[in-house]
C-alpha cells in the first residue's frame, strides 16, 4: 500500500540526489561566493539552495537505515531471520548496489580518460574546485578501479577518477556487509570485529558515521509517533538551516535525528490526498543511476566546451551563465535517465534471476 511515509521517502530520495547534482555543478561553473561581484538577494538564494550537497548525503544514510538495516530489524524482532532471508538479504543488496556501480566506474573511466586529453587542467585539480579537491589523474590506475568494484574506496584506495561521490557508496556497502554479520552466527561476530579493527585505522569516519545510519534503522522499530509531523518538519526545516552556519558531526547526527522524526511522524499516517506521487515515484527510481553517473559526465563536458574555445569554468554568476547551468543540468538528468533504462531499471529483473523466480520489495 502506497502511504504519505512511503510518498515522502521518494521525495527525499530524489530531492537529495539534486542536491548533490546541483551543488557540484555549481563549484564548477561559478566562482565561490566570496568572489561573487553583484551579490543579488537571487544570486544569495542560489548559492544558499546549491550548498546542501552534503546534507543530502546524510538524508541518503538515514533513508537507507530505515529501508535496510529497518527491514532486518524488523525481521529479526518477529524471528524470521533466517537462512532464506540471508540470502535474498546479499542477493537485493549486491544486485541494487553493482548493478550500476560496474557501469558507472567504466563510463566514468572512459570519461576521464578522453576529457584528461582535452582540459588536463581540469582533471589535475588546478582550479582548487571545491567538489573536487584532489587531482584525478592520480586515481585512475587498475588498482583503484579494482578496488572501487571491491568497494573499498576511502579505505585502501581512493575513488576512482573524477567520481569522488563514491566515498558515500564505501560507507553504505560497509554498513550493509557489517549490520547482517551481527545477525547470522558466531564466526561472522569475528569477521565483524576484524572489519571493525580494520575500519578503525583505516578510514574512522565509516564507523562514527554508521551512528547515522543506525539511527535510520532503530526509528523503524517504534510504533508510537513522538511528534506531530508539522513539528517535524519545523525541526527538520530548523536544522537544514543551521547546519549551513555550523558543520562536523554533533550537527550531521541531529540533522540525522530530524529527519528520523520526520519519518516516524508520517509511519500512521492515514492523510489519503497523496500529492506528486508519480512524480516523486519517477524522480527516485533513477536517483541512485544520477547520484553514480553525473560527475563524470559533466567534467568530460566541461572539457569538450574547452576544446571548442568555451571556458565555463569559475564563471561569475550571471544571467546568461545561469541559462548555461540549467541547461548543462539537463542534459546531466536526460543523459542519467538514458543510462538508468539501461541498467538500475532491470534492477528487479536480475534479482528475480537470481533469486529463482522470487521478487522482493525494499
Amino acid at each position: 500500500m502506497y502511504s504519505q511515509l512511503s510518498n515522502t521517502l521518494n521525495f527525499l530520495r530524489w530531492l537529495s540526489a539534486l542536491m548533490v547534482v546541483i551543488g557540484h555543478l555549481r563549484s564548477f561553473l561559478f566562482v565561490e561566493y566570496n568572489l561573487v561581484e553583484n551579490k543579488t538577494v537571487f544570486i544569495k538564494l542560489f548559492y544558499f539552495i546549491t550548498g546542501f550537497g552534503h546534507q543530502a548525503v546524510i538524508v541518503f544514510f538515514v533513508i537507507s537505515g530505515y529501508l535496510v538495516g529497518g527491514a532486518v530489524l524488523k525481521k529479526y524482532k518477529n524471528n524470521q531471520l533466517n537462512q532464506q532471508y540471508i540470502k535474498e538479504y546479499f542477493i537485493k543488496r549486491f544486485t541494487r548496489i553493482y548493478i550500476v556501480l560496474i557501469p558507472a566506474l567504466f563510463i566514468g573511466y572512459v570519461l576521464d580518460y578522453y576529457g584528461n586529453i582535452n582540459f588536463s587542467d581540469l582533471y589535475t585539480n588546478a582550479y582548487h574546485i571545491s567538489a573536487m579537491n584532489f587531482n584525478a589523474i592520480g586515481n585512475d590506475n587498475f588498482l583503484t578501479l579494482i578496488g572501487n568494484i571491491l568497494n573499498v574506496q576511502t579505505i585502501f584506495v581512493p575513488t576512482l577518477g573524477t567520481n569522488g561521490p563514491l566515498w558515500s557508496l564505501s560507507n553504505e556497502w560497509s554498513y550493509y556487509m557489517l549490520f547482517i554479520l551481527l545477525f547470522i552466527n558466531n564466526w561472522t561476530r569475528v569477521l565483524f570485529l576484524g572489519i571493525v579493527v580494520l575500519l578503525v585505522f583505516k578510514n574512522i569516519d565509516i564507523l562514527i558515521y554508521s551512528s547515522i545510519w543506525l539511527l535510520g534503522s532503530f526509528i523503524v522499530l517504534l510504533k508510537k509517533q513522538l511528534i506531530h509531523k508539522y513539528l517535524a518538519i519545523i525541526i527538520l526545516f530548523t536544522m537544514l538551516v543551521l547546519s549551513r552556519k555550523y558543520n562536523g558531526f554533533y550537527i550531521d547526527i541531529t540533522l540525522a535525528l530530524s529527519i528520523s522524526l520526520l519519518l516516524n511522524s508520517l509511519k500512521n499516517d492515514t492523510f489519503n490526498n497523496i500529492y506528486f506521487k508519480k512524480l516523486n515515484c519517477k524522480m527516485a527510481d533513477f536517483s541512485y543511476s544520477l547520484y553514480l553517473f553525473h560527475f563524470p559526465f559533466f567534467v568530460f563536458l566541461l572539457s569538450v566546451f574547452y576544446v571548442n574555445k568555451v571556458n565555463l569554468i569559475l564563471l561569475q554568476p550571471t544571467k546568461l551563465n545561469l541559462y548555461i547551468y540549467i541547461l548543462i543540468l539537463i542534459s546531466i538528468y536526460v543523459y542519467t535517465y538514458f543510462l538508468y533504462t539501461i541498467f538500475e531499471k532491470n534492477t528487479d529483473k536480475v534479482q528475480i534471476y537470481f533469486g529463482k523466480n522470487r521478487k522482493w520489495k525494499d
